[in-house]
């Protein structure tokens, strides 16, 4: 159809910006019927673009190496839509850190995306090893992960025992 309803045009228009390369513009027109007796006039549109996490244009980045029983690493998320851009806003509780070691502690976002998408986490471990660590954005699953490596913490005591004399 060449036509489409104000609903039409409501539903769909999270779509459209998908089809956006480079600034997002969105051009439409209004057609009005009338039956000629009485005038028509069109007083006001508003749209309003929520924009959608990319899995592919988030970023996440790891502070590495970090000691294990040590201070943690921090993670931090900037989250941003299929242009690039980032989002502003996305509450704390939606977003989520996972790590390849059920046994490290994850400390959740506090607060809210900033003005420039980023929210921080960390990640603290008392296991030495590679941590692969993940997040989900809004239920979306971001592509890039980052590789924490653990180190041990140094020996706190060294003991030596000799065998004993007696026989």
């Amino acid at each position: 159809a060449d036509t489409n309803t104000a609903v039409d045009v409501s539903t769909n228009l999270g779509s459209f910006a998908a089809q956006f390369t480079t600034t997002p513009l969105f051009f439409f027109k209004a057609f009005l019927l009338s039956d000629g007796l009485q005038p028509v006039e069109l007083d006001e549109v508003s749209l309003t673009y929520e924009p959608r996490v990319s899995a592919a244009e988030s970023i996440l980045t790891a502070t590495t190496p970090i000691t294990a029983g040590g201070a943690g690493s921090t993670l931090t998320v900037t989250a941003k839509d299929q242009l690039g851009n980032p989002i502003a806003g996305i509450p704390a509780a939606q977003m989520t850190f996972g790590s390849s070691d059920p046994k490290d502690t994850l400390t959740q976002p506090a607060s809210a995306t900033s003005a420039i998408g980023q929210a921080t986490g960390t990640l603290t471990s008392t296991t030495a090893g590679s941590k692969k660590i993940s997040v989900t954005i809004q239920g979306v699953s971001v592509t890039q992960t980052a590789t924490i490596e653990v180190t041990a913490a140094a020996a706190s005591q060294f003991v030596l025992t000799t065998p004993s004399s007696e026989q």
